[in-house]
C-alpha cells in the first residue's frame, strides 16, 4: 500500500483507538469519583494491552485482512464499551438484595465492577496493539526505514489529536455514549476503505455495513438506555428481595413512574435535574457528577442555617458579601431577603450553564426567587481560585458554597494554600463560613484552617453542619444551633495543594 495512504491510516486508527480509551478512562473515573486513579488505572491496561496485540499481530497471515477484522470488532466494541461500564456500576449494588434467599457478599462485588471494566481497557488496549504492526507489514517498500517512521510519527499524532478533541470537544457537545457512537461510525468508515483495497471487497464490504447498521441501530436505544441507568442510580431504592421476575418488573415500573432524570452537559461537568414524586406532590434535585447539592423539598432549612448561623456567630451585619459556588441561586436568595438592600454582593461560579438553567428553568427559578437576575448583585463567570488570586479587593463575609471535594481536583477549594487567599480578602472582623463534613474529614478542616491560621474556628448544626472561621471572637447563638465539638488539631492532617487528604477521606 502507497506510504501516504498508511500514514493516514495510521493517524486515523490511532485516534480511533485512543477516543475510545479516553471514553473508557472518563466513564471509569466518572464511576469510582476519582479522575486521576480512574485514568491512570484504566491508561495502563490499555497500553499494557497494546503491547499485549502488538506480540500477537505477528500471528495474522494476511495483514489487510486482519487489519479489517480488528477494526471491525473494535468498531462494535468501542461503541457499547461507555454503556457497558455504567450498567456494570450496578453490580455493587447487588449485595444489597435478597435473590431468592441469598444474600451476596459485600465488597467484592465492587472489585468485580473494577476487574471487568479494567479487562474491558485492555481488550480495547489490545485490539488496538494490533494497528501498527500490521500497518508496517503493508509497505510497499519494506526496506525504507523512513516510511516506518513516518507510520510512528502519525501515529502518535492521532493518539495526541484524540487527547485534546475528546476531552475538549466531543464529550461536552455529544457526552460519552454519543462520542462513543461517533468514533465508532468514523472506523467503520475506515472498514469501508479497506474493503476496497481487499480482493474479496464485496464480501467484507457486506460485513462491514452490518457491523454499522448495528452500531445505527444502537444510537437509537442509547438515549433509552442511559435514561434508564440514570433513573436507577438515582432512585435506588433497590428491591430487598428478589424471588422471581416479578420483583423485578414491578421495580422498573416503580422507577418509571416515580422518577425522570434530565442531563444537561457543560464544560466542566454533567448536571442532572432528577424529578421525583412523594405524598405531597412533585419535587426535584440538584447532582453535578453524581454528586447530591440539594433538594427543592429540603433546601430552605439548609440555607437558612448556612446564613442566619453564621450572621449570629458574627453579631454584625456585613456590608460586603462575596460568595463562591452557589450557582444555584439559593444561597444568594436568603441573602437578599435577610440583609439591607444597599449591601454589596459578588458572586463567583464557574459553570455557566448552571447559572443559565437556574434562571430559565422555571421550577428552579421559582425556587430562588429569581435572585440570580437581580440588578444590584454582581455576577461573575470564573474559576474561584483564579479569582481570588487576581481580586485586591475585601469583604466582610465569604460564604464557600462547593461540592464536595470528591477528587483531588476539588480538593484544591478545601486547601491551607485557599483558605490563606481567602483570610487576605477578608476585613478585619470579616468571617468564612461553608458545609462543614462531621465524619473523620473535620478533624481534616479544622487542621487545615488552624493552619492558616484563624484565630477562632466553630462549628455548629441546625439542619445541617457548618464551619464558621474568623480572627473576631464569635458570639452567642440567639436561635437553637448546636455546637459542634471540633477534633484535634493535627499537622499531619493539613490539606494542601501538595498534599492533598480529603479524596480519599470524604464519604
Amino acid at each position: 500500500m502507497d506510504h501516504r495512504k498508511l500514514n493516514f491510516l495510521s493517524l486515523a486508527l490511532s485516534f480511533c483507538g485512543f477516543a475510545y480509551q479516553s471514553l473508557m478512562a472518563k466513564t471509569f473515573a466518572v464511576f469510582i469519583q476519582e479522575e486521576i486513579i480512574g485514568f491512570c488505572l484504566s491508561s495502563a491496561l490499555f497500553i499494557y494491552g497494546i503491547g499485549l496485540g502488538s506480540k500477537k499481530s505477528s500471528d495474522a497471515k494476511d495483514p489487510l485482512v486482519g487489519l479489517l477484522k480488528i477494526e471491525l470488532i473494535l468498531m462494535l466494541l468501542g461503541a457499547v464499551a461507555p454503556m457497558m461500564v455504567t450498567y456494570l456500576f450496578f453490580i455493587p449494588s447487588l449485595e444489597l438484595i435478597n435473590f431468592d434467599g441469598i444474600q451476596l457478599p459485600p465488597g467484592p462485588l465492587m472489585m468485580i465492577f473494577v476487574l471487568i471494566t479494567g479487562t474491558i481497557s485492555m481488550l480495547l488496549g489490545y485490539l488496538t496493539g494490533f494497528e501498527t504492526p500490521l500497518l508496517f507489514r503493508l509497505r510497499e517498500d519494506k526496506e525504507n526505514q523512513k516510511h516506518l517512521n513516518h507510520i510512528l510519527a502519525f501515529s502518535y499524532f492521532g493518539a495526541l489529536v484524540a487527547s485534546i478533541l475528546v476531552p475538549l470537544v466531543l464529550i461536552p457537545k455529544l457526552e460519552i455514549y454519543g462520542t462513543a457512537i461517533l468514533i465508532a461510525l468514523l472506523s467503520g468508515s475506515i472498514c469501508v476503505y479497506l474493503t476496497t483495497q481487499s480482493q474479496r471487497s464485496a464480501t467484507y464490504l457486506k460485513l462491514v455495513g452490518t457491523g454499522i447498521l448495528m452500531v445505527m441501530l444502537y444510537a437509537f436505544v442509547q438515549e433509552p438506555l442511559q435514561q434508564l441507568s440514570l433513573r436507577i442510580r438515582y432512585y435506588g431504592n433497590y428491591p430487598k428481595s428478589v424471588t422471581n421476575k416479578k420483583d423485578i418488573t414491578e421495580y422498573f415500573s416503580e422507577i418509571k413512574r416515580q422518577i425522570n432524570v434530565t442531563r444537561h452537559l457543560s464544560t466542566y461537568q454533567a448536571i442532572d435535574i432528577v424529578d421525583g414524586q412523594d405524598e405531597d406532590g412533585p419535587f426535584f434535585s440538584l447532582w453535578l457528577n453524581g454528586q447530591f447539592q440539594f433538594d427543592s423539598r429540603y433546601e430552605k432549612s439548609y440555607h437558612e442555617s448556612f446564613l442566619r448561623g453564621s450572621l449570629q456567630l458574627s453579631g454584625q451585619t456585613p456590608k460586603k458579601i462575596l460568595i463562591l459556588g452557589a450557582g444555584d441561586g439559593l444561597l444568594l436568595r436568603d441573602i437578599l431577603k435577610t440583609l439591607p438592600s444597599d449591601t454589596e454582593i459578588t458572586m463567583v461560579e464557574l459553570d455557566p450553564l448552571i447559572l443559565k438553567i437556574a434562571k430559565e428553568d422555571a421550577r428552579w427559578a421559582s425556587l430562588n426567587e429569581r435572585s440570580l437576575e437581580n440588578s444590584h448583585v454582581e455576577l461573575i463567570t470564573d474559576d474561584a481560585f483564579h479569582f481570588l488570586r487576581q481580586s485586591k479587593r475585601t469583604w466582610d463575609a465569604i460564604y464557600l458554597d462547593f461540592p464536595y471535594p470528591y477528587s483531588i481536583e476539588l480538593s484544591k477549594l478545601y486547601s491551607v494554600e485557599f483558605y490563606r487567599i481567602i483570610k487576605n480578602r477578608l476585613s478585619p472582623d470579616g468571617f468564612i463560613v461553608f458545609d462543614f463534613p462531621t465524619n473523620e474529614s473535620a478533624a481534616i478542616i479544622n487542621s487545615t484552617l488552624a493552619a492558616v491560621p484563624f484565630s477562632n474556628v466553630i462549628a455548629y448544626e441546625k439542619a445541617e453542619s457548618f464551619v464558621y472561621a474568623s480572627d473576631k471572637k464569635a458570639k452567642s447563638f440567639k436561635d437553637d444551633y448546636k455546637i459542634i465539638q471540633l477534633p484535634p488539631v493535627d499537622k499531619q492532617l493539613v490539606n494542601s495543594l501538595f498534599k492533598p487528604q480529603l479524596p480519599r477521606m470524604w464519604e
